[in-house]
């Protein structure tokens, strides 16, 4: 990546400026949504939080976490705040982790510790940062390897394919605070869930494909063609533009 040995990438707000910002948003009643890799980064952001104090019913989320430490998970724990893991970190540059982030690659997505203090742990994605496969982030969260398989990163933060798989949908609608309403397949819930080919709870990893999607009760199509169609181009064009 082209950067100096002991590289210190600068934060991109000022703590002040921040904390007032979390203040004002949480005082309108917004979930506050915080993009935060490193441990200085991970700090402001958990003092923001603090200082705003908690209310009941809203829950802040603090996303990718790449190197927080146990001590700021326990405090994140303890706020209230959701962590959610980017791991396509670990599956693209885990070759390269040591040499960019030193020995701290031994801690790297602590997912499972994270599960372990008790958080509401969540995995997602970053497209278009990296391609859109789920199967991939269950996958490397289970496993922990690169795209080239020579690297296991922080194997002892692997959690289990129950686990990743709760992360990326019951724990993804707790940290949306939507439980009650998406997640997982319950009676008074919406009907949006993914059927696969066979268990992705024991099958071989290349075995297991998509056999379908259903949103509201109705089969999607989660195809290139699909962005084609009228319905879902404008939604997504309304998504753009307000």
């Amino acid at each position: 990546m082209h950067l100096p040995h002991g590289h210190l990438g600068p934060v991109s707000h000022e703590a002040e400026d921040f904390a007032a910002k979390v203040a004002a948003l949480q005082a309108a009643g917004h979930q506050i949504a915080v993009h935060a890799q490193g441990e200085r980064a991970i700090d402001m952001v958990l003092e923001a939080f603090a200082a705003a104090g908690k209310i009941n019913g809203l829950h802040h989320r603090l996303e990718h976490n790449a190197l927080i430490t146990q001590r700021q998970i326990e405090r994140a724990t303890a706020l209230g705040v959701s962590l959610g893991f980017f791991v396509d970190h670990i599956y693209y540059y885990g070759d390269a982790l040591p040499d960019i982030v030193g020995s701290r690659a031994d801690r790297y997505m602590p997912v499972g510790s994270a599960m372990t203090a008790g958080a509401v742990t969540a995995l997602h994605g970053d497209h278009p940062a990296s391609p859109i496969d789920p199967l991939r982030s269950l996958r490397t969260a289970v496993e922990r390897g690169s795209v080239s398989g020579q690297t296991q990163t922080a194997l002892g933060q692997a959690v289990s394919r129950g686990d990743a798989l709760r992360a990326m949908t019951l724990n993804a609608a707790r940290q949306l605070g939507q439980a009650d309403l998406i997640g997982s397949i319950e009676v008074g819930k919406r009907a949006d869930f993914t059927l696969f080919n066979a268990s992705p709870l024991t099958s071989d990893w290349q075995d297991l494909t998509v056999a379908g999607t259903w949103k509201d009760g109705q089969p999607a199509h989660t195809g290139l063609s699909s962005w084609l169609r009228p319905g879902p181009a404008w939604t997504a064009l309304k998504n753009m533009l307000f």
